[in-house]
């Protein structure tokens, strides 16, 4: 069975608990049409958005550069957040993500996992799947961020707090239900 197959089987299974993550593109603030500002320091913005599947619901994670970086400890924490929001009558997750080693396949991943796992002793299963690379499992996902950078390139915002306002409302069809800002 290929990616696509597996993932078209969760698909009928409208009870089972899958949860797709992806991290968006680094989103540079100011985010502004002038030439002058092209090259000025800008502060980055991290978004970790997750789908999750019987509910539809997007959860995203945001937080800037000045408060932590782009790292595994720091994926791993907002994924845990992300589940915590969403844990309340499941006993087993699947997650579906893309095959980065850096971001995803990783230690650190892995024993948040376990540490949740430990934590939470009504899930007694997370199956972490991951594509192949070049081969995305995870394209709710990628709709999602298509719509927040259609959102960004139509107005411009100079803090990520003018962010947080587009954002949430670049989801028409599935709104933007819980997010974390750390920023």
């Amino acid at each position: 069975m290929n990616i696509q197959e597996v993932k078209n089987e969760e698909k009928k299974n409208k009870d089972l608990p899958v949860l797709l993550f992806d991290l968006q593109n680094v989103i540079p603030t100011p985010h502004v049409n002038i030439s002058s500002l092209f090259y000025l320091r800008k502060l980055n913005v991290y978004n970790l958005t997750a789908y999750y599947m019987p509910s539809k619901q997007v959860y995203c994670a945001l937080w800037s550069e000045n408060l932590s970086v782009l790292a595994g400890n720091d994926i791993a924490f907002h994924k845990i957040l992300i589940v915590l929001t969403e844990e309340n009558d499941i006993t087993e997750l699947i997650t579906w993500s893309d095959s980065c080693v850096p971001r995803n396949r990783n230690s650190n991943i892995s024993n948040s996992v376990l540490h949740f796992l430990n934590d939470n002793h009504q899930v007694k299963s997370v199956t972490m799947k991951y594509s192949l690379p070049g081969h995305s499992c995870v394209q709710e996902v990628y709709s999602i961020h298509s719509n927040i950078e259609k959102a960004m390139n139509k107005t411009d915002f100079y803090s990520p707090i003018r962010f947080i306002r587009i954002f949430l409302t670049s989801q028409p069809k599935t709104p933007i239900s819980g997010y974390s800002n750390a920023i």
